[in-house]
Order: C-alpha cells, then sequence, then structure tokens
C-alpha cells in the first residue's frame, strides 16, 4: 500500500479527543428523505444533482454492482459503463471492488470505489454494501448510516460525509456513498503502519465512548429527518471490535482530527 503520510513527530491527541472534532460538514450538506413501501432514500443536494444529470446512474450502477458483488463466480473486480448526460455529454461511470477496509465492520458484504468521469473531472464515492444475510428490518442499511451520520455532525463532530443511502425492501439491497477521501487513513491501518501506538488507540477508544454519550444526549433535540422517539446511536464506540485497534475512525494526520464513519441508528 502507498504511503500517504510521512509523519516524521509521533502522532499527538489531544486530552479529549472529542473536542478536535469540530467544523462539521453535516450543516453544509441537508439531507432529503423518501419512505416508501419498496424503497428508502436519504440523499443530499449533490447527490439529487448527480442523478438529475445522469438519468440512468442509479440503473447502471446496480447492473454493474452485479458484475463485481464479492459471491459473483465470475470474480469481476472492475467494470465500466458509459452513459449521457441531459445534455448529451458522454460520461464514463466505473465500479471496482475493494478490499476490506477495516476489521470493525461486521454487517458489510462488499467496499467498493464508485467514480463518474466527465472530461477531466472526477468524482469518487467509497460504497458499502450491506450483506445480504443481515436483517435491513434491524436498521442494519444505508439509509439508516446516513441518518446516523446526519445526527452525529450536526451535534458537531466530524464525519466521513455521505451523499446517497439507499434500500431496496424487496430485494434486500441496501447501499451507503461516503465521498471518496484520499487523504485519510483508517485507524486500524496507521496503526500496522506504526503511525500510532497502542497508547493512542486507547485514547481514541475511550473517547469515542465520550462522543457516543454526547450524540445521544444530542439526538432528543434532532429534528432534520424523521427518526423514532426511542432511537438510539450505537457503534462510534466499538463495543464489540474484533481487535483494540480496530476503530471505526479515520485520522487527518496534517490536521490532527479524527473523522467518525460506520455508525448504526438503532429505532
Amino acid at each position: 500500500m502507498i504511503r500517504l503520510f510521512n509523519i516524521k513527530n509521533k502522532f499527538k491527541f489531544s486530552s479529549k479527543v472529542y473536542k478536535s472534532l469540530k467544523d462539521t460538514v453535516g450543516k453544509k450538506n441537508p439531507l432529503k428523505q423518501v419512505i416508501g413501501n419498496r424503497r428508502e432514500l436519504v440523499y443530499s443536494k449533490h447527490a439529487k444533482s448527480k442523478v438529475a444529470i445522469i438519468p440512468k446512474l442509479i440503473p447502471s450502477f446496480l447492473k454493474m454492482f452485479e458484475e463485481v458483488r464479492s459471491f459473483n463466480s465470475k470474480r469481476v473486480k472492475e467494470t465500466s459503463i458509459t452513459l449521457k448526460s441531459i445534455s448529451n455529454k458522454p460520461l464514463i461511470v466505473s465500479l471496482k471492488s475493494l478490499e476490506k477496509p477495516s476489521l470493525n465492520s461486521f454487517h458489510t458484504q462488499d467496499y467498493l470505489l464508485f467514480e463518474i468521469k466527465s472530461g477531466s473531472s472526477s468524482s469518487k464515492y467509497f460504497v458499502k454494501h450491506t450483506a445480504d444475510s443481515v436483517d435491513l428490518f434491524n436498521n442494519f442499511h444505508g439509509a439508516s448510516e446516513i441518518k446516523a451520520l446526519d445526527v452525529i455532525s450536526k451535534a458537531g463532530f466530524n464525519v466521513i460525509p455521505a451523499h446517497f443511502g439507499y434500500v431496496d425492501k424487496i430485494n434486500k439491497k441496501s447501499f451507503i456513498f461516503y465521498e471518496f477521501q484520499e487523504k485519510l487513513m483508517d485507524v486500524e491501518i496507521a496503526f500496522k503502519k506504526k503511525l500510532i501506538k497502542d497508547t493512542d488507540i486507547k485514547e481514541i477508544r475511550n473517547n469515542l465512548y465520550k462522543v457516543e454519550k454526547k450524540v445521544n444526549q444530542f439526538l432528543y433535540t434532532y429534528k432534520d429527518l424523521k427518526i423514532s422517539s426511542n432511537a438510539l446511536i450505537k457503534d462510534i464506540y466499538p463495543h464489540f471490535s474484533k481487535e483494540n485497534h480496530s476503530l471505526p475512525v479515520f485520522i487527518d494526520f496534517e490536521n490532527k482530527k479524527l473523522f467518525i464513519y460506520d455508525p448504526w441508528l438503532l429505532e
């Protein structure tokens, strides 16, 4: 794996990690929610604009997904399709299967890189597909996850921004589209690269417990999306992590910030 950072000095965390998780992006990324009998969608203005100018974007993604999904017998790792925008401009959309980035996520079957290319410009998304065996009605799905991220963000903590949560209730498929992050590193990978130590991991872990508590206190005041009154956000603090250094956090080494991902909204 290519080294993304060249850190000469020991990475240091503040005594209270959650105080460094400020300047949230969620307040700048308002979400809309559509709940039907067959599907549930939660999406940002960014996602809406992409779908509006590329009418066949979602059907094309689903078609490509069937080619690259992890248990497909053909084991195709990457595929692409040429589409046209509403202005008849050609675009290339591609989907690539990725290795699992962390031991922390238990309910994800596939990790994918989705890219939209138009001339020299490109938009990339890190996509998670919930395992088919998971009961989506227990809220292990993309629409629930993106709502949890919105709550966490508006409570004042940094998250990896996500633009689209999609649930197909009939075919039991679920996806969440995160912004692909070039310059952030998963805590587990950072630990393996010896960029952080056990003491750093312990400090992050202890303070994530405080973050989870604060987020659930804020949840009582959250009114932006439809969430039940008995909702609870979990997995900010990794109660059942397979390994002590596997945490649902990415690190921005340059700005010394932490970004939360992979939360669970229990309703």
